[in-house]
């Protein structure tokens, strides 16, 4: 749900739930047993240090650790424990966990062919109208677009504009689906 519905910032804290204090951050791996590996290209930062933080998960107990390749005592199986000044200016930092997870029953059954996106032979839905607060921001990026189309060195911001303008179309037809039962499980404690 992090992913969904919280900034991309967000999505690291929850995942590896750090904890900062002055001379150590404290990692608890919380990757959900659906993920089977997780990632993060961006790092955290930790004063001068950067952490680039990836997990092999296997469950919930911190099983192994490894800092630019080079293993190291996991401390415990809840948490990691990295004091600053034993960390190198980058580190990648590898945790592989295991225990497995447990099973969690399905509470609705996917759809054999989900209907989110119109096969070739279903004629998708006209768009439905901008929500009344997208309209004046939708007027503004069109006018922005259109001014931006002459401007030299102004890749990021057509590009910028374009993407914005492009969520309210998608918009248009968001609006317009039927997800079904099934597509999104309820939130479970």
């Amino acid at each position: 749900m992090s992913d969904s519905f919280a900034i991309p910032a967000a999505t690291i804290r929850v995942l590896f739930d750090y904890e900062y204090r002055s001379d150590r951050v404290i990692l608890r791996p919380r990757v959900p047993g659906s993920m089977p590996q997780d990632t993060k290209n961006l790092p955290i930062r930790f004063g001068e240090k950067h952490l680039y933080l990836s997990c092999h998960n296997g469950g919930a107990k911190i099983q192994k650790v490894t800092i630019n390749g080079k293993a190291m005592p996991a401390g415990s199986a809840a948490s990691l424990v990295l004091m600053y000044d034993q960390l190198p200016v980058t580190a990648e930092i590898e945790i592989t966990t295991e225990g497995g997870w447990p099973q969690e029953s399905s509470t609705a059954a996917n759809p054999a062919i989900p209907a989110l996106l119109p096969n070739k032979d279903t004629k998708a839905p006209d768009p439905a109208d901008l929500a009344e607060s997208l309209k004046k921001p939708f007027a503004v990026l069109s006018t922005m677009n259109k001014l931006l189309a002459d401007e030299p060195d102004s890749d990021y911001e057509r590009a910028f504009v374009a993407t914005a303008i492009e969520s309210c179309q998608v918009y248009r037809i968001r609006a317009t689906m039927d997800p079904d039962p099934g597509h999104f499980r309820p939130i479970t404690p």
